[in-house]
Parts: structure tokens; sequence; C-alpha cells
């Protein structure tokens, strides 16, 4: 929204106007503002902040500001007075580094061509690299120039001699944890996919496991196809997948296990005497409406997870220590606790279909606002179990004791 223009002996602050349909802004500048051919320093001193949040984190980021391109304006046409002008380096300019030595750089080119935006190729005056098998780093490094190195090329003189035949892949099938492809490498070449590097991923050829896969291209996935005399099919695996569906299985066997369970308990119960029923209903009718259980339930529920969901578990604890109270053995807090997870969950659900958050380490924060309930729901199913444990013993120990008389 302002940049400072400055010359060798000359400054000005120049408000940025909002840009028009194509995108430019046009600023005016005085007549004094440095001779022809000195050169001016543009400052960007304000901006008007364009705040993201990151994806990985969820923290609140400021985008950088900065000018993409500068162009000629009425008095000023640079293009024009500089077509002939050779822009060179002479091996002056060092923009890499490789393991830690500096690799100094030449290229030749016209003043146009760079105000063109066109690319500058530019080799190395150092001669060939010796490198070792292994890990090499190689690493653009700030210059004084305005140039930057965007590419890098690395080619061995047996490749720039003798160009090797491309290899070809075609896909064949594709999901979203397994991937057939046909490729035909004549003189090898390297399979990449497109995925974060992961060691879970496999790759099977007809003559059988590729092995893990190696860091490729900045980050991916890529296996070593040897030269073959034909196209061959190569199988793409997700394998962690199988640990997931392992635990998945036993979740379910066992929510089923205790499904069976609760029915069992419900048809033992419903066989047992009468009279000791009623001996428990009594005992809970006699021992009062017991407030104390419910506070300090509640009073967990607030300081463990949020004050809110305190109130809730007041509610719910409340609500079953008066039925209680009344002799009405009510499974209230298991109710309540496994509707709120019912709903939790449900939710959940509808947030994945509706949203379809991005798959990566923050998608979870779309609905960290249900962690209170999901909480709330243990702590409520927990509590009612130490109450129906409390009561059946309440109802033994009543039982024990008339037996005795």
């Amino acid at each position: 929204t302002e940049v400072v223009v400055s010359s060798a002996d000359a400054e000005v602050t120049v408000p940025v106007p909002s840009p028009d349909s194509d995108g430019w802004s046009r600023i005016e500048l005085a007549d004094a503002m440095g001779a022809v051919g000195e050169p001016l320093t543009i400052t960007i001193s304000q901006i008007a902040p364009s705040i993201v949040i990151e994806r990985r984190y969820g923290d609140t980021i400021t985008m950088p500001a900065g000018i993409a391109e500068l162009s000629g304006t009425d008095g000023i046409d640079a293009s024009t007075a500089l077509d002939d002008r050779t822009v060179a380096s002479t091996c002056a300019l060092a923009g890499l580094e490789g393991d830690d030595a500096a690799i100094n750089l030449a290229f030749e080119t016209s003043a146009a061509a760079l105000i063109a935006g066109e690319a500058v190729p530019a080799r190395s005056c150092d001669g060939l690299l010796n490198l070792s098998a292994g890990e090499h780093r190689i690493v653009a490094v700030p210059v004084d120039d305005p140039l930057t190195v965007d590419r890098v090329v690395l080619s061995t003189p047996r490749q720039q001699s003798e160009p090797s035949a491309a290899g070809t892949v075609r896909v064949l099938s594709e999901g979203d944890r397994r991937h057939v492809v046909e490729v035909d490498c004549p003189d090898g070449c390297w399979l990449v996919l497109g995925m974060g590097h992961n060691v879970a991923w496999a790759a099977d050829g007809e003559a059988g496991d590729l092995g893990d896969p190696s860091i490729v291209d900045g980050g991916f996935n890529g296996w070593w196809i040897e030269p073959t005399s034909a196209p061959q099919r190569v199988t793409l695996s997700w394998t962690a997948q199988r640990a997931v569906t392992v635990g998945l299985a036993v979740s379910a066997v066992a929510i089923v296990g205790l499904v069976l369970v609760l029915i069992v308990g419900a048809r033992r119960r419903k066989d047992g005497a009468p009279a000791r029923s009623l001996e428990v209903a009594e005992a809970a009718r006699s021992t009062g409406p017991g407030w104390l259980f419910p506070v300090l339930l509640a009073a967990a529920v607030a300081v463990l997870v949020a004050p809110l969901w305190g109130v809730v578990a007041l509610i719910a604890g409340g609500t079953d220590a008066a039925l209680r109270s009344r002799g009405w053995g009510r499974p209230v807090l298991a109710a309540a606790g496994t509707l709120l997870a019912v709903v939790a969950s449900a939710t959940v659900v509808v947030i994945e279909r509706r949203d379809a958050p991005f798959p990566n380490a923050g998608w979870t924060a779309t609905f960290d606002h249900l962690h209170g309930a999901m909480l709330t729901a243990v702590f409520l199913v927990a509590a009612s179990a130490f109450r129906v444990s409390e009561s059946v013993r309440t109802g033994i120990d009543n039982q024990t004791a008339g037996d005795a008389t």
C-alpha cells in the first residue's frame, strides 16, 4: 500500500493505489528523482496484511508482500533503451554451493531478455564436478545481483554424448492405496510415485519386490527399474493399511463382545430373584439423594474438560441422583454419555462428508470443538459404571444383614 523510492540525492514516500483490472498499480514520481542511468531503490514500507492459517499446525501467518514486476511508464521505456545492451557474468557470480564449496557461474544475455522475464541459462565455470557415490548437497545462495537460481540440471558426460531412450509409464488402474502401472525402460529408469516418501509404500514387479522406496524429486517415492526388453507391470501398494485394518477388526470384535456381555448381563438380572431387586431399590431409596457424587463428577469434568461440560455433567448427575432418591434406578449417566458419544461421532462423519478437509497433519482441527463432548461422554459412562456397582454392593450388604438377622 506504500513504497519508498530513493535515488542518490532524493527520497519520496509514495502511496500505492489499488490495482486496476489488469493487476497494475500506477504511482507518480517527481521529475527530480535521479538522473538517467542512475539506480533507483524501491522499498515496501506498508502493506495490507493477508492472513492465512498454516495447514500443518494451524498457526496464523502473515503472507509476505512483494513486487511481482516493474514496467515502463510515461518517461521510462527501459526495454527500448536497453535492447542491445549485453548483461554477462564471467564467473563472478557464485549462486550455488556444492558440499559447502562455491560453484561459480557464467552467463550472457541481453537486458531486454531480463526485463521480459526470460530464463537465463548459466553454466559452471569450474568444469566437471567430481561427485563420489553417496549424498551431496547443492544449495542456492543469495548474491548481490538481482538473480535467482531456480533450476539445477546435473548430467554425466555419457548422458550428454549418448542420450538414453526415455522411459514410459502407463497407468492400468489407480486407487487410494493401490496403483498398477506398466513401465517400459529400455535403458533403466526411475519410477516415481508422487506421494510423500514413506517406506510403507511397496512396489512389486514381475521379478518380485523392488525394495524400499528411495527419496527422489524432493521428497517422493522412487524405485529404480532395471533395463528391460519389454514393458513390465509394477504394482504400488500402501502396506500400512493392513495394520489399520487389523486394528479396526479387533476393535469391532471387542465391541461385539461388549454388546454380548451387556445382553447376557441384562438377561441374568431379569431372571434373578425379585426380592433382591426390591432390596437394592429400597437401599437406594434409603441412602437419600446423594448429591455429593454428581457435584464431584461435575467438578472433575469442569476442571479436566471445560466449565460448560461440567454443567452438562451436573445436570446428568443431578437427574440420576434425584431418580435414585425415589427408588428409580435408571441408567441416566450411561444414557447421557452414550447419546453424547453418538452425536459427536455422527457430527464428525457429517463434517468429513460435507467439508472433505485436506488430509494433512491438522485435519482433526476441523472437529476439535467436539473433543469436550466426547471426553464428557467417557466421564458419564465411567460414572454410571461406578454408580451401578455401588448400588449392587449396597444391596448385597443389606441382604447379608437380613440373612444374619
